[in-house]
């Protein structure tokens, strides 16, 4: 449960930044890996990157958000679809 309470928080925080500093074009870096991490949530150092969005997550309402962190039983949702591992997205 505190993994999806990490995960909304974070994902609160990208949406205030983005109106905040919405200038257009993100660039992709590829964080570097803590191999030495105890926990998989400690691989990358968040701090050391600007965090955006998950497009799958633009939808949903901050409050239904955090109302889904709290549930024990997390709710179907749906979503748009994406391609995926198609020659499209390469």
């Amino acid at each position: 449960k505190h993994i999806r309470e990490l995960a909304v928080r974070r994902i609160l925080v990208a949406r205030d930044e983005k109106t905040k500093n919405w200038g257009g074009l993100h660039f992709f870096k590829l964080p570097k890996l803590n191999f030495e991490a105890a926990d998989y949530i400690d691989l990358i150092d968040w701090s050391n990157y600007v965090v955006t969005e998950p497009p799958l997550t633009m939808h949903i309402k901050d409050k239904d958000l955090k109302e889904m962190c709290k549930e024990e039983q997390f709710p179907a949702l749906t979503f748009e679809e994406f391609p995926c591992h198609t020659q499209s997205v390469e």
